[in-house]
């Protein structure tokens, strides 16, 4: 009877402990991430990338161990557990991290919590996920990180049809992802006036790229001379805030000296060509 008497006092006092220490736990703040920082978009060919995942945590935080995940696979890219200083690099991220890198080599528990990304490319471009828990609680954020290729050529020319018509040609190559091609007439208001007709563009892929173009037609006349429109090209990466443009202004006519009528010799089309204003590739980066 003292026996039972005994193991049930024993295990009274194991659950007594229990409850404290679970409601030490539950009182006490537990780890919770601070900050998050995972570019949205990255140039690929980019020398390195850092994900960094900047979390709270106290004395009650114990066992803590941080890992990441990509996409909604169920096994961490990487993972480390600081008391036992552990770290596991996953097939994924293996020979792609920088391991010496610390955010805060002072810091036991923070020093190893971020992702230093050598060259990342395409096949890097999803979601990344960090999960960061301990016997106290557990916390976690992720973000898309897309990285893209820039264009590798950029084109835009003009070219005469006729009197009245001039046709235009925009292409860009070696763009990934899938980009967006545009031509507009500025001033704005040129729109209005239906100058376009026959416009078609297409995108085409080939290997890891995409190659775009777009072709159509002005009607001259409807351009008045003392103002001359300016054609622009737009190339665009949805999703990034990569865009390259290129300008060109277009004089409608020269005015022969003799009959006062337009001349469109093959040296003055040289000379116009010459004249057009093409305007810098404007690049904007992350």
């Amino acid at each position: 009877m003292a026996k039972m008497n005994f193991t049930a006092l024993s295990f009274y006092k194991t659950m007594l402990l229990f409850s404290r220490l679970v409601s030490l736990l539950k009182d006490a703040n537990p780890v919770k991430i601070i900050n998050f920082e995972v570019p949205r978009w990255v140039p690929n060919g980019t020398s390195h990338v850092i994900l960094d995942c900047r979390y709270r945590y106290t004395e009650n935080d114990l066992r803590l161990v941080v890992k990441w995940f990509f996409n909604d696979d169920s096994e961490p890219v990487y993972q480390w557990i600081p008391e036992l200083e552990k770290r596991h690099v996953a097939e994924f991220l293996f020979g792609r991290l920088n391991l010496s890198f610390s955010v805060d080599s002072s810091d036991r528990y923070s020093r190893y919590r971020a992702l230093y990304i050598l060259n990342p490319s395409l096949e890097m471009s999803g979601k990344y996920t960090c999960h960061v828990a301990s016997l106290a609680g557990q916390d976690s954020r992720h973000q898309e990180m897309l990285v893209y290729v820039p264009a590798t050529t950029f084109n835009f020319t003009l070219t005469k049809c006729s009197e009245t018509e001039v046709s235009f040609l925009c292409d860009a190559r070696g763009l990934y992802p899938r980009p967006h091609i545009s031509v507009s007439l500025l001033p704005l208001d040129y729109e209005d006036k239906k100058t376009y007709k026959r416009t078609t563009s297409q995108v085409i892929k080939t290997d890891a790229t995409y190659s775009t173009s777009l072709t159509g037609t002005l009607f001259v006349s409807e351009f008045p001379d003392r103002r001359p429109p300016v054609l622009e090209c737009r190339v665009e990466i949805p999703g990034t805030n990569y865009k390259i443009s290129k300008q060109i202004s277009y004089f409608p006519g020269l005015h022969d000296a003799n009959t006062g009528n337009p001349s469109f010799s093959h040296s003055v089309i040289s000379l116009f060509l010459l004249a057009f204003l093409i305007s810098c590739i404007h690049v904007t980066d992350v």
